[in-house]
C-alpha cells in the first residue's frame, strides 16, 4: 500500500509551472524526481517515463527538452490524479489515503 496526499497534487503541478516559468530548473527538477519516484511507486508508468526523461534532461542540463515536454507531463500527471479521484474521493472524509496499485491501474492510460 503506498499513502497518497492527494490535496497537494494541485498544489505540485502549480510549483512545477512556477519553477518552469522563473527558470528555476534546479528546484523543477527536484519536484519532477519526487514525482517520478511517486509515479513509479504507484504504476503510473505513463508521467514515470516522462518524468524519467524529464529529470535526465535536468541533468543534461537540455531546457529545450523540458521546455517542450513539460506540457506531456502534466497531462498524463493529470490522468492519475483524474483516475484517483475516481478510487476515493474527498466527500469520504479521505484527504490522506491509502491506495493499493493494482485498484488504480484500471484507471490509468496504457
Amino acid at each position: 500500500m503506498v499513502p497518497v496526499d492527494h490535496s497537494s497534487a494541485a498544489e505540485k503541478k502549480e510549483d512545477l509551472r512556477k519553477f518552469l516559468e522563473t527558470g528555476d530548473f534546479e528546484n523543477y527538477g527536484i519536484l519532477i524526481h519526487s514525482l517520478k519516484s511517486t509515479s513509479a511507486i504507484i504504476g503510473a508508468n505513463a508521467p514515470y517515463r516522462t518524468a524519467l526523461e524529464l529529470e535526465s534532461a535536468i541533468h543534461g542540463n537540455d531546457r529545450e527538452f523540458v521546455l517542450s515536454n513539460h506540457e506531456s507531463f502534466l497531462r498524463k500527471y493529470q490522468a492519475v490524479l483524474d483516475a484517483l479521484e475516481k478510487v476515493v474521493s474527498e466527500d469520504d472524509g479521505m484527504k490522506d489515503f491509502i491506495v493499493e496499485k493494482d485498484s488504480i491501474m484500471e484507471f490509468l492510460p496504457k
